[in-house]
Formats: C-alpha cells, structure tokens, sequence
C-alpha cells in the first residue's frame, strides 16, 4: 500500500509533508492475515466470534466512524488483533455520487484521515494540568498501561483499503 497521498493541486507541492499516521500509534511492523472488523467496534467483533472469525493473531482493518479511532484500537487489541489498519469508508466521507476535494470539501478515495489515538484529553504525563517545566508527571508505565494503543495503528486510502481487502 502506498502511504502518501497524491497531489490534488499545485499548492499541495510541499517538500517535507509528513507521511499520513495516527497520534500515539506504538512502532512497530507486524505480519499477518487480515480481517475486516466493519468499525471495529465491541458488537463487531461479538459478531465476528459468533461467526467463528478468530481476530488473534491477525491485523484487523476497519473503517472510521461510529465510535472514535482510540476505542478501535484499544478493542482490536483486546480482541487478540496484533495491529489496525484504518480506512475512510467513501459512503461516509463522500455520500453519494458529489464531487470531492479540490472541488468540494469531501474527501476523496485517495485521501487519508489523520488524528490521535490518544484516550484522553491533553499531555498524558501530565493530564488537566500544563505540560510546564515543574510540573508533577505521571510515570510512562502508568500511560502505557491506561491511556496509550497497545498495538500498531496505520490510516490508509479507501483505495488502498480496496485493494487489501481484495487478497
């Protein structure tokens, strides 16, 4: 899959743009089969075991909506999944038959939704507070354990979505 974007206009031509990627994601590459979690959502993946569809093991690819991308992650990792590929489903990022970006503000099926992961609001070392020099800073284990994805998350295209759920 290609993790860039392609330019849609002449203004996009920027030298270091930053490849798509979600906030907090842990590093990391994984291998593994796929399997497609709908919107990864708790009641996705009841009805992906009630089917006899065992998630462990497997990188889970998942559509954005419904619940936000942090709890994705988090229940594909309780679901046993080893990472999380995430996609912008064009049925909801460009309804109908509309045009889309550079003519309108829908994405197109080439684009890439960013944003974090993150399970709470703010600096996780330093939650409600300023992140200021003196501050009192919660342990790294402590975030690790509560507020940071336990496994590797990549937004990627509807197109590149396509292409992988095809294999």
């Amino acid at each position: 899959a290609n993790l860039s974007e392609p330019e849609r206009t002449p203004d996009e031509r920027k030298p270091n743009v930053v490849p798509p990627f979600n906030a907090y994601s842990p590093s990391g590459k994984v291998r593994g089969d796929l399997v497609y979690v709908n919107y990864a959502r708790a009641e996705d993946f009841e009805t992906l075991r009630r089917w006899g569809v065992d998630v462990r093991g497997k990188i889970a690819v998942a559509r954005y909506g419904r619940i936000f991308r942090g709890d994705k992650a988090a229940l594909a990792a309780q679901a046993g999944a080893i990472g999380l590929v995430l996609y912008s489903d064009p049925a909801h990022s460009a309804p109908g038959s509309v045009a889309t970006y550079p003519q309108t503000r829908w994405l197109p099926d080439s684009g890439v939704q960013r944003g974090t992961l993150l399970l709470m609001d703010g600096d996780p070392l330093t939650p409600n507070y300023p992140s200021v020099e003196n501050a009192y800073r919660r342990p790294l284990e402590a975030v690790m354990n509560d507020s940071l994805p336990k496994i590797p998350v990549v937004p990627i295209s509807a197109i590149n979505a396509r292409a992988l759920l095809k294999t």
